[in-house]
């Protein structure tokens, strides 16, 4: 596919465009070999569905502990070629992200370092564009350095001016190419706020006026959406003011290129189709499926399967669970059906016989179910008349959906003359603006340039006030103190033992820092960071790490400690807890096994109750 075969493609996916997310490199080739669920939804997706449209990032195959000779044969030709292999009749477009998200807390580089040693790729604009090419890409995505809402303000400019650069670098690099098999390139754009972004999108066309010679076709990629879309943030109004200005900043002769929200694709989608963004992305039918959330239609947005039975929306993959039964369902899910779904060997013939795994097909199901609904979801937005400027849809959407859309549609009416004129004909009211969000607190504000350099107690003044160390994992919030997890320990703590309680010196266990007491929890590098460890083998080095810091603490400190308490479930803080908690015989790890235990939960808080009185008499 040329470029103008690229861009003319685009323009023919019938708007707004949906891209399900989708692993491909989940183990060695071929296409549908491995995976579990992944392997599944390819087989239901592509070979059942022969859908035509899927997106992925560069970088995937990490999720799926892809080491570098398997990645190597992966990129000895095209995807398509991989796909028509398997499938000769098969022609999807392909739409590669660059990865950036995974590098915005790659603190101490481990993940850089890892793919550059490791697997022999450049952490660069050069190197993703190898990556994306070389898997055959139909649209590409600029290497970006997204921006988390938290981010401090000169941060988050420094990251805006590498994206603006890698941008212009992608249109460069794809402006060489010949024509036939030139890609569509997508260029990110960012913004903390609307002012943020409006001045991103100037600086950056303001960049490609000045490459003076023919530039290739080629059309935006909104990020930095994702973290202000979660319900729990209600930004819907924030989310309209940044691609408004994204949108008003393109200038008039490029207006009406494509334009593409990444990972949007809740219930803000249709303001943004009526705003003009053509095609969105997500995952979401994929994360419910995992947590088994159906998607109901009008009884109830999401339900867990487990619960009885299902609510047969009609499309086949509900009429094929129906086929199975859900008694078998419920037991496929609980590990006792494998090999025994026989009801999906026409979906996979060559590989019936001994590669049917009842639990990854049955989530497969429920996410292809799952699919359906955003997919006849965004077919309703394209004949709702939002692509033509018509807003009416918009207030029966937000009567639906309720939350915070009201805010949103209310911002919208007040800036947008058509949408003002629906208010004022459907309400009979004029719009008024949506209420001023109240601030719950000073805004936490963190800063990406922290290292493990940063912060270290053993470099630091420091002399314990208690004689029993209590260590808890870090959390997200700061300061760890005001956190539900380490208050709702502490209070327990608290009330327990009165005044007693000074003989505990809470440690919190930081995945950046190491150990971190309590009197040190306020410091400015301690309250700024955002990292936690990861499970990954990759993080090995950063595990080690923070395994190291713990253990020469509690070396230095044995003598002010007669005990020392472990309150950690889920690895790799498990991991490092349990290593370090061999060393020294008067420690204990609580609860006895690991896993998924919430350790704020009445039964860890009362094993530790416990246990401190115990050591406390």
């Amino acid at each position: 596919m040329d470029g103008q075969e690229s861009e003319k493609s685009w323009r023919q996916i019938q708007k707004p465009a949906y891209f399900p997310v989708l692993g491909f490199m989940t183990g060695p080739p071929g296409f549908y070999r491995n995976g579990g669920l992944f392997r599944w939804l390819k087989i239901f997706m592509l070979r059942a569905e022969k859908d035509p449209l899927f997106l992925s990032q560069v970088l995937h195959f990490l999720d799926f502990g892809v080491k570098r000779r398997v990645l190597d044969r992966w990129l000895e030709k095209p995807l398509l070629e991989w796909i028509r292999e398997a499938d000769p009749g098969l022609k999807p477009a392909v739409f590669l992200d660059s990865g950036g998200f995974q590098f915005l807390h790659d603190a101490n580089d481990c993940l850089k370092d890892y793919l550059r040693v490791d697997m022999g790729i450049d952490v660069d604009a050069g190197g993703s564009y190898m990556l994306q090419r070389r898997l055959g890409a139909d649209y590409v995505v600029s290497f970006d350095y997204p921006l988390d809402p938290r981010l401090a303000v000169t941060e988050a400019w420094e990251r805006c001016e590498r994206s603006i650069a890698n941008a212009t670098d992608l249109l460069n690099r794809v402006s060489q190419e010949p024509e036939a098999g030139r890609p569509l390139p997508m260029l990110a754009v960012h913004g903390l706020d609307a002012a943020m972004a409006a001045s991103y999108v100037k600086e950056l066309f303001r960049h490609i006026g000045g490459m003076g010679k023919p530039l290739p076709a080629f059309g935006l990629a909104v990020g930095s959406l994702v973290p202000l879309a979660l319900p729990s943030s209600k930004n819907s109004v924030k989310i309209l003011e940044i691609v408004s200005a994204v949108m008003d900043s393109i200038p008039e002769e490029h207006r009406g290129l494509p334009v593409h929200a990444l990972g949007m694709s809740g219930p803000i989608v249709p303001f943004l189709a009526y705003m003009g963004v053509g095609s969105f992305d997500g995952s979401s039918f994929i994360v419910g499926a995992k947590t088994l959330s159906y998607s109901a239609g009008r009884k109830k947005a999401m339900y867990d399967v487990t619960d009885g039975d299902l609510e047969d929306c009609g499309c086949d993959y509900c009429r094929l669970m129906g086929e199975i039964g859900i008694g078998r369902v419920h037991a496929a899910l609980k590990g006792r059906e494998r090999g025994s779904l026989e009801e999906l060997a026409r979906f996979d013939p060559a590989e019936a016989a001994n590669r049917m795994d009842g639990k990854s097909s049955v989530y497969a199901l429920l996410a292809m179910h799952n699919f359906y609904a955003v997919k006849r979801t965004f077919a309703e937005y394209g004949k709702s008349g939002l692509l033509d400027g018509d807003p009416s849809y918009l207030f029966m959407h937000c009567e639906k959906q309720g939350s915070d859309l009201g805010d949103a549609l209310a911002w919208l009416a007040l800036n947008d003359e058509a949408t003002g004129a629906e208010a004022r004909r459907t309400l009979l009211v004029p719009p008024s603006p949506p209420p001023e969000a109240r601030p719950a607190g000073e805004k936490q504000v963190i800063s990406l340039s922290l290292t493990s350099d940063s912060f270290n107690i053993l470099e630091k003044k420091y002399r314990p006030e208690g004689r029993i160390a209590l260590i808890l994992p870090c959390t997200p919030q700061k300061p760890y103190a005001s956190s539900k997890t380490h208050t709702r320990i502490m209070d327990a703590v608290r009330g327990r033992f009165g005044e007693r309680r000074n003989l505990i010196e809470k440690i919190t266990l930081s995945g950046l820092y190491g150990p971190v007491p309590e009197t040190h929890e306020l410091d400015k590098p301690v309250m700024r960071y955002d990292y936690r460890l990861r499970t990954y083998d990759i993080f090995n080095p950063q595990k080690q790490l923070v395994k190291d810091r713990l253990a020469d603490f509690l070396d230095k400190y044995s003598a002010d400690f007669k005990s020392i308490l472990f309150l950690v479930s889920k690895s790799p803080y498990r991991e490092i807890a349990e290593s370090v908690s061999s060393r020294f015989p008067e420690s204990v790890v609580i609860p006895e096994k690991g896993g998924k235990a919430d350790i704020a939960s009445e039964k860890c808080v009362a094993m530790l109750l416990e246990e401190l009185c115990r050591r406390l008499l």
